[in-house]
């Protein structure tokens, strides 16, 4: 972090030496123009007594060292040796960790053994920011190509999202007849979706196409937002977490859906950029909470990240913790207030945001649960009947699925452990060549990497979804899909370390997975037969 000093156990600094000391010339890469960033320099010692020298332990050579100098002064700072020595920069609490990384602006050029090869060049802010518009046009590029070709998709929710909005238009409020025998069903949605869809019909008419084209320039700004989330966590692998959301297919095919994923995945990684900064102010806190509120207002399930964040921040820094934590729950709170209030009015009753839990608590929680069905999560009509009031029908829902828990612990861990294979389930329900491209580096990333303060964040609210899909609602493949963008940021910090570690074999190693995975893809009807049987002879299907 900035303004914070020490030096990493395994990583060596190149310190002026007594030339320095003397008013001698000092090593030529003392300094580079970024405020809390290291050099490292690989077979330097930490007192090394006089500048560096072309070739020394696979340092930079002075052509190289000219060449940051001339960068240095068109860029109107300081050139490097003008300044503090390397063994005096400033480092992050990644460096004093000894990680061998950095926090902090941009990743500083690392030598990867004394070969002196350059991993990476130093990038400003101005080339992140091109970087930034850069995936965010190759993202939308690709998004508009896949919506514009407007492929049929399943109806899913979106009947339902329809009719919200097109009463909202007609001035009914926010209400769903059609499709529940007549019955006003007025808190059964979460409402932030169907209010952009109304937004859009009310500049646009009924058009699906216009929404799915607002929806790839949202999904292409989550690309853009996980670029600088992965700058802001672990630099390294930040360019390809980017490119790989960018071009990642179900990221894509998301956009073309009128369904709420493509914009809750847009705020909880809006919500993980706002909320990474170590010391944020109080204005980057409050829009964070902002955030989760919209996330919930999209789907009440957003409403886990504040609780993720709150434990993350009391175990890193208890006091400030404590405090970072009020505020983001102040802005949460105030952003779903006025929409409980509303519900409140309607219907005389508590009811945060939707209607919808009980429902889910109580089909997912069954002998013969609705996700195992055909055509399930269907409402007869004798249900309306005899219980007329949308609350009332939540409560007693609410009430029947937590009774089964409580009364067969037994089969309750079995549908448990059935939601946790769907929820990874690679077939949907064809063969997920994407997901499964990525699976094998997001586990051996979240292994690695998982526990790390860096990532703390991102894995305990992986792991609250985890949890309240498999253990309270149902596992699906819609619900994993918000949180893969994370799992992305996860496999390129593995990627990448495999890359600097084991160089050419590394790449082999990729192209063996892709390779592999095409393969599965060509045969994918007799792999899924065959994993569809396994599950048959287990009962789990």
């Amino acid at each position: 972090m900035p303004g914070d000093s020490g030096t990493p156990a395994g990583t060596r600094t190149a310190a002026a030496g007594p030339s320095a000391a003397a008013g001698g010339p000092r090593p030529p890469l003392a300094r580079l123009q970024c405020p809390g960033q290291v050099l490292r320099v690989p077979g330097v010692p930490a007192a090394h007594p006089g500048p560096l020298r072309a070739g020394y332990g696979g340092g930079f050579d002075a052509p190289a060292g000219d060449r940051v100098t001339r960068a240095a002064r068109r860029r109107g700072g300081h050139p490097p040796g003008a300044g503090r020595s390397l063994g005096t920069l400033r480092q992050g609490p990644a460096a004093r960790r000894g990680s061998g990384r950095t926090t902090g602006a941009f990743s500083p050029p690392r030598i990867d053994r004394p070969t002196g090869k350059l991993l990476r060049l130093p990038a400003g802010p101005a080339m992140k920011v091109r970087l930034s518009l850069w995936l965010f046009v190759l993202a939308l590029v690709l998004r508009l190509v896949y919506v514009l070709q407007e492929y049929p998709v399943p109806p899913q929710d979106t009947p339902d999202y329809d009719e919200i909005a097109l009463n909202l238009l007609k001035g009914e409020g926010f209400v769903a007849r059609e499709n529940w025998f007549g019955f006003e069903m007025r808190s059964w949605r979460a409402p932030f979706y169907p209010f952009f869809l109304a937004a859009v019909y009310g500049v646009c008419g009924h058009s699906h196409l216009a929404v799915e084209v607002v929806q790839a320039v949202v999904g292409a700004g989550t690309v853009a937002l996980l670029y600088g989330l992965g700058l802001r966590i672990w630099p390294p692998a930040a360019l390809a977490a980017g490119l790989f959301a960018a071009v990642y297919g179900p990221l894509i095919v998301s956009a073309g859906e009128v369904m709420s994923e493509t914009w809750f995945t847009f705020w909880l990684v809006l919500a993980a950029y706002l909320l990474s900064v170590p010391k944020a102010r109080r204005r980057v806190l409050l829009g964070g909470g902002v955030a989760i509120g919209l996330a919930a207002l999209t789907r009440p399930v957003g409403l886990l990240f504040w609780p993720a964040f709150a434990l993350v921040a009391l175990l890193t820094a208890p006091r400030e913790g404590l405090r970072r934590s009020l505020w983001v729950g102040l802005a949460l709170g105030a952003t779903i207030l006025p929409w409980t209030v509303r519900n409140y009015l309607v219907h005389q009753a508590l009811v945060p945001i939707s209607t919808h839990g009980g429902f889910i608590l109580a089909r997912s929680n069954t002998t013969q649960p609705d996700w195992r069905q055909e055509r399930g999560w269907g409402i007869t009509r004798e249900i309306f009947v005899q219980i007329p009031s949308e609350v009332e029908r939540d409560r007693r829902w609410q009430q029947q699925g937590l009774e089964f828990i409580h009364t067969h612990p037994g089969l309750y861990l079995r549908l448990s452990a059935e939601r946790l294979l769907r929820f990874w389930y690679f077939f949907q329900p064809g063969y997920n060549f994407w997901f499964t491209l990525l699976l094998p580096f997001f586990a051996v990333g979240l292994w690695r990497y998982g526990l790390r303060e860096e990532f703390l964040l991102l894995s305990v609210f992986s792991a609250l979804s985890l949890a309240a899909f498999c253990l309270v609602l149902y596992g699906s493949v819609r619900f994993r899909l918000p949180l893969e963008p994370f799992f992305i940021l996860f496999a390129a910090a593995a990627a990448e370390d495999l890359i600097r570690q084991q160089g050419r074999r590394a790449w082999l190693l990729l192209g063996g997975v892709v390779a592999a995975n095409l393969i599965f893809y060509w045969r994918d009807e007799a792999l899924r037969a065959l994993v569809l049987d396994f599950l048959r002879q287990w009962q789990l299907k």
